[in-house]
């Protein structure tokens, strides 16, 4: 072996590892990617069928019912329901099924702020995730035919039921 070649083997060697760490960190992102994805799908899936459900019901005669089970990715906690005609009044529907008065910021910082912002919209966003950090594309979508009962936004915890009831021209969450 040359004086040459003695000196150019850890060069291989380090830029082996190199290369390994490289394929590590963008096969590590792409996985996280993947799981954010999947979260975002299964948000939009769950919204879908709301939406379907919403807009089936309020064609039904008064007082038609159906419990929807909420079931969201573990990185989501509540998915809130909001009419932007009422005063807010933040309460949860727990998984025990029970309606509790909270704070909103118990709930998101920004989710007062966002409720006071959307009823002075004209076209206001009235189905609310969060916490909204893995999913921030769908966080927020537009059912004008649902609306809470008890409070304004009433969330639900993952794990509890809407309770779906058509009205004359609308549907109420509970």
């Amino acid at each position: 072996m040359k004086k040459g070649q003695l000196l150019s083997q850890p060069f291989i060697y380090i830029f082996a590892l190199i290369l390994g760490a490289l394929i590590l960190i963008y096969g590590g992102k792409w996985v996280y990617d993947i799981l954010v994805l999947s979260d975002k799908v299964e948000v939009a899936k769950f919204t879908d069928n709301l939406e379907s459900i919403v807009s089936e019901y309020s064609n039904y005669d008064t007082g038609a019912s159906n419990l929807i089970p909420v079931k969201l990715p573990k990185s989501v906690k509540y998915a809130c329901v909001f009419d932007p005609g009422k005063d807010i009044k933040c309460k949860i529907k727990d998984k025990m099924n029970k309606i509790r008065e909270i704070s909103c910021d118990a709930i998101d910082k920004t989710l007062e702020f966002e409720l006071k912002t959307q009823k002075k919209n004209s076209n206001p966003y009235t189905l609310f995730f969060y916490p909204k950090t893995k999913i921030k594309q769908v966080w927020r979508h537009k059912l004008p035919d649902i609306k809470p009962v008890n409070g304004n936004p009433l969330c639900y915890m993952q794990g509890s039921k809407i309770m779906i009831t058509s009205q004359s021209g609308y549907v109420t969450a509970e």
